[in-house]
């Protein structure tokens, strides 16, 4: 009870009262009264997890959506040319996008953690904005570097399928015949 009227005087879930974790810890500790003083340790461990899960989450994500900013910002404008590292860039960061709009879409479970961190989900939101703005406006280019990887890709492709039927057409083996086999 304690707990929770601190947590109602800060304004908070009672998972980030300061007590709270030695609390679940002093619940797992002592001995089972009742089976309802069970069911209520058991209940708070498996809030106490929840929250520890969705905190990480939600850090995960921020950590995420900043390291694709500046992982991006680093590689310059020829970044956008690169095929493969850019790729696995605009990948890796629209699906940290995907991941806060799951996160956000989900107030009852997430919020309390959005709301801990002053400005946490407005500059979460910022930075998701930035790389879809980014993704967008890399766009044409992209569109551009997939055509020319491609045209690249069929021509090395018609290059090995000629190199291989002339190969085929030098080969000693096409105008054998029966009599190569006997040995004659």
């Amino acid at each position: 009870e304690r707990i929770l009227d601190r947590a109602e005087e800060q304004g908070c879930h009672r998972y980030f009262v300061k007590e709270y974790y030695g609390f679940v810890r002093d619940l797992r500790r002592s001995p089972v009264k009742s089976i309802e003083s069970n069911r209520f340790g058991v209940r708070e461990r498996t809030v106490l997890h929840d929250m520890m899960g969705r905190e990480a989450r939600v850090k995960g994500i921020d950590e995420d959506l900043a390291r694709s900013v500046v992982e991006r910002e680093d590689g310059g404008e020829r970044f956008v040319s690169e095929m493969h590292p850019y790729a696995r860039w605009q990948r890796e960061a629209t699906q940290h996008v995907g991941d806060l709009r799951r996160v956000l879409d989900d107030r009852e479970r997430y919020g309390a953690h959005l709301d801990r961190v002053p400005g946490m989900e407005r500059r979460m939101r910022e930075t998701a904005a930035t790389i879809t703005e980014t993704v967008t406006r890399d766009a044409p280019v992209r569109k551009e570097v997939k055509a020319a990887y491609k045209e690249m890709m069929e021509r090395e492709r018609e290059i090995r399928q000629r190199e291989r039927e002339l190969e085929k057409s030098r080969s000693p083996s096409r105008y054998m015949g029966a009599e190569i086999d006997y040995g004659r």
